[in-house]
């Protein structure tokens, strides 16, 4: 017999979330992988993608699945850990809004602030039995206009380029003792713009800053996929950011004009060496932006 508890799900996206509870033995969509165990958990990750639209496929859906097992020899209580007063739902929904993406070629977050009152009410908790698995599964497509990005963790990561990428996610969970468990899942390849060709690389480093003649160099060229006119954004958290344009291209390396966007007190009038640059979109009004989430 199949054993499942079903958890109910509330004030998601429209396309909504499903999350399940099963045995050890029962039947449900098997994971092939999973990541590492850690305390004996461990994260399997599933993403499958769907174009469509007419009368050129144009947008992706993505259905991801999470499978959380539980290999201890004793039941384990798990406690959600939301930060803020706010943040409302139930242990699925606080996993899936835990979860950050990892991927490669890397894609880097947008460095923001949050606040909120701080969390004093009871946290949502959920129970699995040695051999249990929770399923979590949900789906969306694409955002084609330009959002807001309030994450620090990569959990709605931009891809700045098409191709496929390898997509992991880690979450941090915490059980009823205060025991702490990072956990990684498997990877999956996962297409971004309908595309299975290598992406440009979007990661880079300034290796050297010419300050005088508002150029610097980052270690990412035409092997990494970095063409004539590609920008990098460079920040600082919120305090300052600049955008370096790439005019000069080698193999290993790339040169580029520099241009301040903000600057508050006390902050460099110019990128140091070793900061790092994230690869722009091309066309931020058009591209929109790629979202697992």
């Amino acid at each position: 017999m199949t054993k499942r508890r079903l958890m109910p799900a509330a004030g998601l996206l429209a396309l909504g979330l499903l999350a399940a509870i099963f045995c050890a033995g029962c039947a449900h969509e098997p994971m092939l992988e999973y990541g590492p165990e850690n305390h004996g958990l461990r994260l399997g990750l599933s993403i499958r993608t769907t174009r469509f639209g007419d009368p050129e496929p144009t947008t992706n859906v993505y259905v991801i699945r999470l499978d959380l097992f539980s290999s201890r020899k004793q039941l384990i209580l798990l406690v959600a850990d939301w930060p803020y007063e706010e943040l409302k739902g139930n242990y699925a929904e606080f996993v899936k809004s835990a979860v950050a993406f990892l991927s490669f070629p890397e894609v880097q977050p947008s460095s923001t602030r949050t606040t909120g009152a701080a969390r004093k009410s009871p946290q949502p908790k959920c129970t699995l039995k040695p051999g249990e698995h929770l399923l979590i599964k949900w789906e969306t497509i694409d955002a084609f206009k330009v959002r807001d990005i309030f994450d620090s963790e990569n959990k709605k990561p931009l891809f700045p380029s098409a191709g496929l990428y390898g997509v992991r996610i880690r979450v941090l969970l915490v059980t009823d003792a205060g025991e702490r468990i990072l956990l990684t899942s498997n990877e999956q390849q996962v297409p971004v713009g309908g595309s299975v060709a290598m992406p440009k690389y979007a990661t880079a480093q300034v290796v050297s800053a010419y300050p005088e003649k508002k150029i610097a160099t980052i270690n990412l060229g035409s092997d990494h996929g970095i063409a004539k006119g590609d920008t990098f954004l460079i920040k600082w958290g919120l305090q300052a950011s600049w955008r370096l344009t790439i005019t000069n291209v080698h193999e290993q390396f790339a040169e580029g004009a520099v241009k301040t966007l903000h600057s508050e007190g006390g902050m460099p009038a110019f990128p140091p060496e070793h900061w790092m640059a994230t690869l722009e979109p091309p066309d931020l009004e058009n591209i929109g932006e790629k979202y697992l989430r």
